[in-house]
């Protein structure tokens, strides 16, 4: 069974899910978190969490902030196992184009990983893993993707 462990904070939910540990997601179940809202609606947006995988060789999503309804407007964090080097990589589908960015240094299994994503505009956008690493973009997503769901351990859109 591989697992993607996810440990990660919320700053905009007021009481933490639970306490002083982490949450393990299956990847061959329906294991995730799902809040039917968005926790951003506009840039800047960044998403932090720590992370541990027992697999390199999958395409792993950690995080998405989503349309439920359409697939091609959505910010995610994804593991790439499948990908050379093992990057974590930082995904923005906006509304001109998509923009990907990938670390300069992968993962490595069974331990644990600090994931940095930011997009603070349309044109300024970076990924980090453990604090360096760092990789950035300034092509133009265009605006913001209008969101109405934010997931951790899957891709909450229609997919």
């Amino acid at each position: 069974m591989k697992f993607l462990r996810l440990l990660f904070f919320l700053i905009l939910i007021s009481r933490p899910c639970f306490a002083g540990g982490s949450k393990s997601f299956d990847d061959a179940s329906t294991q995730y978190l799902t809040l039917a809202s968005a926790i951003v609606s506009a840039y800047p947006i960044s998403i932090a969490l720590w992370f541990k995988s027992d697999d390199a060789t999958i395409f792993q999503v950690a995080a998405e902030v989503t349309d439920k309804d359409v697939v091609a407007k959505r910010v995610l964090v994804f593991v790439r196992g499948d990908v050379a080097n093992d990057p974590v990589q930082w995904f923005v589908d906006g509304n001109t184009a998509n923009v990907t960015v990938n670390s300069t240094t992968g993962y490595s299994t069974n331990k644990w990983h600090h994931f940095c994503g930011a997009s603070t505009s349309s044109t300024s956008h970076k990924v980090l893993i453990d604090g360096s690493s760092k990789a950035t973009s300034t092509t133009d997503a265009g605006t913001f993707p209008a969101v109405d769901t934010s997931s951790i351990g899957r891709a909450g859109d229609s997919t």
